[in-house]
């Protein structure tokens, strides 16, 4: 679904009313804010086996655009001489302490902060790490074809946006409407990602454990 495809159809719940397509436009972006923050976020926001590259010295490495979370059982990782090496995570006191400045090697544990990770200890080299991450489904400032909402959940973003807009316009019915639209599909979505998750569970006799 594109982003102008979720406009109409706002619209069409509200009795075609073309004159708030502006304004469903900050909704359906308010929407999105709202979902993306604060709650569990959906399958399909994930960006897996990511690449971070880690110059040589101590430098901080920013944020790829759109990231909004870590995944934490697939956090930084690379490949050792005995196998995958996963850097420990630990707040940014611990790690101060814990490294001495002037010792470098191969990056061990991290710390995330406002903007950035920090790694310890300086590297020797540089490194190449994979991680996944959950990032954000984009810009709706366009009309967009890929934004990864109207893709995979597009009742989950209209029902929120057109919640906000018949909240505004006291068009109960609406919000009515649209306030059941996103809780089914937002219970679809949680659904879906507790089934993506049971399949990566290992298998046993008589069933998953």
């Amino acid at each position: 679904m594109t982003r102008d495809e979720a406009i109409a159809e706002i619209q069409w719940h509200l009795g075609n009313r073309g004159d708030l397509s502006d304004k469903i436009v900050l909704a359906l972006a308010r929407a999105q804010r709202q979902l993306e923050t604060g709650r569990t976020l959906p399958w399909f926001l994930k960006q897996e086996d990511a690449t971070a590259n880690l110059p040589l010295g101590s430098s901080e490495i920013l944020f790829p655009s759109g990231f909004l979370r870590e995944i934490d059982d697939e956090a930084f990782h690379y490949q050792g001489a005995t196998g995958l090496f996963y850097l420990e995570k630990m707040d940014l006191r611990t790690g101060t302490r814990r490294f001495n400045a002037d010792n470098a090697g191969k990056p061990r544990a991290y710390a995330i902060r406002e903007v950035s990770w920090k790694f310890w200890p300086a590297r020797d080299a540089t490194y190449n790490l994979t991680y996944s991450f959950y990032k954000t489904a984009g810009t709706l400032a366009s009309n967009v074809t890929d934004n990864a909402w109207l893709v995979n959940a597009p009742e989950t973003l209209i029902g929120k946006a057109g919640g906000i807009i018949a909240s505004v316009i006291a068009h109960d019915r609406a919000k009515a409407l649209f306030d059941e639209m996103f809780l089914t599909a937002f219970a679809e979505v949680l659904a879906e990602n507790e089934i993506r998750q049971r399949e990566n569970l290992p298998l046993y006799m008589g069933g998953r454990l």
